[in-house]
């Protein structure tokens, strides 16, 4: 079992900066959440694909560096997408990480509900979330299939929170599983904040045997590294493993199983 007071202090030591360009606008609000969308006009557009973007525990929500960067590559990857980000620092800022992880059905069911009212091409529609907002993803993706009947085609979950969520503790209703969408992937960075075993119909073990992520020095660090490897694949970037090999962003959407990945090279 993980500890709580472990989870809260390494979420206290380190933050993400802010991000000075960034192109987020406020589209909607729900109750406990806010809704922005990429790009200076702040217009839908039906026609295209749909990635939605949701924080985790203790994060600067729409403001966050890392995500901004992401939804940047994301847009360099598919120049006309819609990127939504799901901003519940409302909730998500709570010290009490148990409110805050229980409230994940809370506004994964208001995401849910958020994607419903717009005109989405499903085959088109990829949810990503990081830690706890992997799960809220998970959810999501969850409430659109029961409330339409129609199944989303994508979820990606980056180091999905493990506290509460493993061991039995939450069951797969409650949080990111396979069943969730068409196609699930997760990226496991961290056995300390992160799920351990397998979730997805992809699930990737990022450099597993190695202390630190490369370019990291905390363990909180191991934690968000996910986020920043979907940006640098999303630019295209490739890792060359032993086997001769080759990892890149096109394996997520047609590996199957569970692989162990070394992006130190």
């Amino acid at each position: 079992m993980k500890s709580i007071s472990n989870v809260i202090n390494s979420f206290n030591q380190e933050g993400s900066g802010e991000e000075e360009n960034n192109q987020f606008t406020l589209y909607q609000q729900s109750r406990d959440a806010s809704f922005y969308l990429w790009g200076e006009n702040g217009v839908f557009n039906s026609t295209q694909s749909v990635y939605v973007i949701t924080h985790g525990w203790q994060n600067a929500g729409f403001t966050d560096n890392d995500f901004a960067t992401l939804a940047q590559s994301i847009i360099q990857y598919d120049p006309n997408a819609n990127i939504f980000f799901t901003d519940w620092t409302d909730l998500s800022s709570n010290y009490n990480y148990l409110e805050s992880a229980r409230d994940t059905a809370i506004v994964g069911q208001q995401l849910g509900e958020f994607l419903l009212g717009l005109d989405i091409d499903t085959d088109k529609t990829t949810l990503i979330g990081h830690s706890l907002g992997a799960h809220i993803s998970g959810i999501a993706a969850d409430t659109y299939d029961r409330l339409t009947g129609e199944v989303l085609n994508t979820v990606i979950g980056l180091d999905s929170a493990g506290l509460s969520f493993e061991d039995g503790l939450t069951d797969e209703s409650g949080r990111l599983d396979a069943t969730d969408a068409n196609r699930v992937v997760e990226l496991h960075s961290t056995s300390i904040f992160g799920y351990d075993d397998s979730m997805g119909d992809l699930d990737v073990y990022l450099n597993w045997n190695d202390t630190f992520q490369p370019g990291e020095s905390s363990l909180m660090g191991n934690h968000y590294y996910p986020v920043d490897l979907l940006a640098n694949l999303y630019q295209g970037a490739s890792y060359t493993q032993e086997d001769g090999s080759v990892f890149e962003l096109d394996d997520l959407f047609t590996l199957e199983g569970v692989y162990d990945i070394n992006t130190t090279v």
